[in-house]
């Protein structure tokens, strides 16, 4: 694992005004597949479909006005919440040094952990993941045939997500290895929430099971393609954390 600072490695020096600028690295340690596509062309290019379903089709067009409320309420609550939970994993990760940006690709500011591009993206695909499920719940219909958990189930499910919350703790405390620290921090962060989300509305989860996947995998697509394709990737990286999100980290 580097011992070099993750965010600014081998940049060019920073002045200490807070403005943002572009920092060019050392061409030996990060490798470009291209000079051109920087994390903002990215910003754009995931947007797009965002925006035409939201020109051409809209959700909530057809709701009642307590529909709507709600469906705000939803909206704003997931962004405050995703954002803030995600602002916290991402600099976390990025202070132990996990993953990287290419300050060549990224606007870096002395007063953020995290380039502002990268901040953007938090909100950007926060959102645009509370709008396609929504668009998912108006479109693919409930199974209302599928009863609620059993006890084992439910207990079972539990037991693996504390599981994978201790491991996860666990692995940023004691574990060597980036790749286990890696898994570990997402375990840490993530899996609480599942089995939060799990307690309390494990009754609802197989009735709506399609209509979740349907609004994730949307929200998701192109996301993996773009990281894997177009970002700079450190070269003592391991392949199993170079392939991460667009124009975020490894870069």
């Amino acid at each position: 694992m580097r011992t070099l600072p993750p965010l600014l490695r081998s940049a060019a020096p920073v002045s200490r005004a807070g403005t943002a600028q572009l920092l060019v690295p050392s061409v030996t340690d990060f490798q470009a597949p291209n000079d051109w596509f920087v994390y903002g062309d990215l910003h754009l290019i995931l947007a797009t479909p965002t925006l035409v379903l939201l020109s051409l089709s809209p959700p909530l067009q057809t709701a009642a006005p307590l529909q709507k409320r709600a469906a705000y309420a939803f909206v704003a609550f997931i962004v405050a919440v995703g954002v803030a939970q995600s602002y916290v994993w991402d600099a976390y990760g990025a202070g132990l040094g996990l993953w990287e940006f290419n300050p060549a690709k990224c606007t870096v500011r002395d007063s953020l952990p995290l380039p502002l591009e990268e901040v953007l993206w938090l909100f950007h695909h926060v959102l645009k993941t509370a709008l396609y499920q929504l668009k998912a719940f108006e479109l693919v219909p409930a199974q209302t045939a599928a009863g609620e958990p059993s006890a084992a189930l439910k207990g079972g499910v539990s037991a693996a997500l504390a599981a994978s919350t201790a491991f996860g703790v666990w692995a940023l405390a004691f574990a060597a290895d980036d790749h286990v620290r890696c898994l570990g921090l997402v375990c840490a962060f993530f899996a609480p929430v599942w089995l939060l989300v799990w307690q309390f509305g494990a009754q609802f989860v197989p009735r709506h099971a399609d209509r979740i996947a349907w609004g994730w995998c949307a929200a998701q697509f192109g996301a993996q393609f773009f990281g894997a394709q177009f970002c700079t990737v450190a070269p003592d990286v391991p392949p199993a954390r170079a392939a991460s999100r667009p124009g975020s980290r490894r870069r």
